[in-house]
C-alpha cells in the first residue's frame, strides 16, 4: 500500500497563552503521515499535510513540531528504529526545504514499539509506518 495521510486529532499539543484560533489551527494540522512499506518516500498526501503544517510553522514563530515516527513490526526492532529515524529525518528533510530551520523541529524514533492498530491485515501494518507530526509551543 502506497503511504497516506492520516487526520490525527488526538495528539497532546502543548500550548502557553494560545489563542482558540491557534489551538484550532494546531489541532487541524496534527497528523500522521503514514509512509509505504520500507520506505522514506512522501507521497502527494504526505506532502499536502506537511505543506499545511510548514504554512503553520510559518505564521507562528514560536511553534515548534515534534516529530515521532515509527515502524510496523516484521523487522527486528533494531531495523525498525534505524528505518524509522530516516523516516523522520525525511520528513523533516521536506520541511526544511519549505523553510522551516531544523531547531523548530524535534525528531525521536520508536521502531516498531507503539502500534496504533493491530499489524494483523495490510492496512494495519501501513498505519503502523508512520510519523506522528505535533506542533508544540
Amino acid at each position: 500500500m502506497r503511504g497516506m495521510s492520516c487526520s490525527w486529532g488526538g495528539s497532546s499539543i502543548a500550548t502557553r497563552s494560545c489563542s482558540n484560533a491557534i489551538r484550532t489551527r494546531l489541532g487541524a494540522c496534527s497528523s500522521i503521515v503514514c509512509i509505504a512499506e520500507s520506505s522514506t518516500a512522501l507521497d502527494g498526501e504526505a506532502t499536502k499535510t506537511l505543506d499545511a503544517l510548514c504554512a503553520l510553522l510559518k505564521a507562528e514563530p514560536a511553534l515548534h513540531l515534534q516529530l515521532d515516527s515509527f515502524c510496523d513490526d516484521p523487522c527486528s526492532q533494531e531495523a525498525s528504529l534505524a528505518l524509522a529515524q530516516r523516516r523522520a529525518e525525511e520528513t523533516a528533510a521536506y520541511l526544511e526545504r519549505g523553510g522551516i530551520v531544523p531547531d523548530r523541529m524535534f525528531l525521536t524514533s520508536g521502531g516498531n514499539a507503539h502500534m496504533l492498530v493491530s499489524s494483523e491485515s495490510a492496512a494495519g501494518l501501513a498505519y503502523n509506518r508512520r510519523v506522528e507530526l505535533r506542533p508544540v509551543y
